[in-house]
């Protein structure tokens, strides 16, 4: 079964809690098989059977909502097929949207509190939303949390993928942000901050995770450090301020601060 073979099927399964023409895809290998296990354990079943899995691993077992594609190395930031693994989730969005009306995209350090089709219902007049890159300009985007409700903007992303894969490239968020602004084409905004949480900035914030919050993204941290950081997040949502995490970085003014 193809890629598009394996979203027709999913798009094609009733749900109550789904928008028609929507689903959600994420992309996950053996380096990141314990996050995926995470990041959908607290979606509805209406959700689940809605979403699709991109798996390029080499143990990959075909399933239901998981589709086996091109293996590619275990990758931690900018090493091994690190460039490449980001740049084919444009591919998957672009050869989705051949179909759907919008693709949810989240990456497999993100894990839902619940789900989040209701958190996006009033994008539907951007060409896209996603997550804020935090730190710095808020505006910007991050690759990890997405929603793409237009074929040519999906067609436009794809079309920034350099002519070779480099882990010294730019990252695919920051080229496709900066042509995205450049080309003026697309109307786009930031996820609300409060309800799609970023380790990127909630590092630096003493509260505890707020029962308005739909997904936390462990994001501008080390590959290690990332299933307690998904962990920690999901029990803090769960039972406020008894799971402590601990957090050191210099934005935050290099003190030790407990979220």
């Amino acid at each position: 079964m193809t890629w598009t073979d394996a979203v027709s099927r999913v798009l094609k399964t009733p749900s109550e809690c789904v928008p028609d023409g929507c689903l959600m895809i994420g992309i996950t290998n053996d380096h990141t098989r314990n996050l995926t296990t995470i990041r959908s354990s607290r979606l509805p079943r209406c959700a689940l059977v809605r979403s699709l899995i991109y798996d390029a691993s080499e143990s990959c077992a075909s399933a239901a909502n998981t589709h086996c594609g091109s293996v590619l190395r275990p990758s931690n930031f900018r090493h091994d097929d690190y460039d490449q693994f980001c740049w084919i989730k444009w591919r998957l969005v672009r050869d989705a949207m051949l179909q759907a009306r919008a693709v949810f995209y989240a990456d497999a350090d993100v894990v839902f509190f619940q789900n989040p089709w209701p958190s996006v219902a009033a994008s539907w007049t951007y060409d896209v939303v996603h997550q804020s890159a935090g730190l710095g300009d808020p505006r910007r985007m991050n690759g990890g949390v997405f929603v793409v409700h237009s074929l040519e903007f999906a067609e436009f992303a794809l079309s920034q993928q350099p002519a070779a894969f480099n882990n010294s490239n730019a990252l695919d968020q920051t080229i496709i942000y900066d042509a995205m602004i450049k080309s003026g084409r697309f109307r786009h905004s930031a996820l609300p901050p409060s309800q799609f949480q970023s380790h990127c900035w909630v590092r630096c914030i003493l509260s505890p995770m707020p029962p308005t919050a739909v997904a936390f993204h462990a994001s501008c941290m080390g590959a290690r450090k990332k299933l307690h950081a998904v962990q920690s997040a999901l029990a803090d949502y769960l039972s406020p301020r008894t799971y402590p995490r601990d957090a050191l970085h210099p934005k935050c003014n290099g003190r030790e601060i407990k979220l």
